[in-house]
């Protein structure tokens, strides 16, 4: 079995378990669950198109629903610096209203700011999970990410890319940290990418599939 942990398009293939990621910037009709697994956030580009309470409604709603299985995708973007006293304050919020309402997982996005994310890491509830999604840090992020929470990471089509940071560091990370995503990138397959990542780590395909399934069991604990 395949996990897709990270897709805003579902492919309905019923060897694969999907968590889909709800586009928070939809109308309320367009933007409605129906999948069985699905995360719902506010996300670092929309903080200035869609006003918080309106959000805020919407997730206490959402969080209710059985499928309910992450707040995200939420995070800090620092190539987007015209919004990002507005990104530290809505991610703050949805810091907070995750540990009010004991979120177990919460799903990040992260570009240029995980120095900026540690400290909120810090300060989360420790029964929290936290999945890095698209994660591109080195391996010194990666510890400091780690020693802050409860960490896992998740890649996708930027192992395609040679010289990106994902493949150079992929070898020196805990492999029952990692995850694979196929995020929104219509090229790429889930099992294009579990087949690229066997051939990074070289090690059999069954072999991953099999870790990635018990990493999911233990993120879904």
């Amino acid at each position: 079995m395949m996990i897709d942990i990270h897709t805003h398009t579902l492919s309905h293939d019923p060897e694969l378990i999907e968590v889909q990621v709800m586009d928070s910037s939809l109308p309320a009709g367009l933007a409605f669950p129906s999948s069985r697994r699905f995360c719902y956030g506010l996300h670092p580009w929309h903080v200035e198109e869609i006003e918080y309470k309106d959000f805020l409604d919407r997730l206490k709603s959402f969080v209710q629903m059985p499928g309910f299985f992450a707040l995200g995708e939420i995070g800090l973007d620092r190539a987007r610096k015209e919004t990002w006293e507005k990104q530290l304050e809505v991610f703050e919020h949805q810091m907070e209203f995750a540990a009010r309402f004991k979120i177990q997982r919460v799903v990040i996005h992260c570009v240029k700011a995980y120095s900026d994310i540690i400290p909120f890491l810090k300060k989360a509830r420790p029964s929290t999970k936290f999945l890095f999604h698209d994660f591109n840090g080195n391996a010194q992020t990666y510890k400091q990410l780690r020693e802050a929470a409860d960490c896992y990471f998740s890649f996708g089509a930027r192992l395609f890319t040679t010289e990106s940071t994902a493949v150079k560091n992929l070898n020196l990370f805990d492999k029952d940290r990692i995850f694979f995503e196929t995020d929104d990138q219509p090229d790429k397959t889930i099992k294009d990418i579990y087949a690229r990542c066997a051939e990074i780590l070289e090690t059999p395909q069954s072999d991953l599939e099999a870790q990635l399934t018990r990493n999911f069991e233990g993120f879904c604990v």
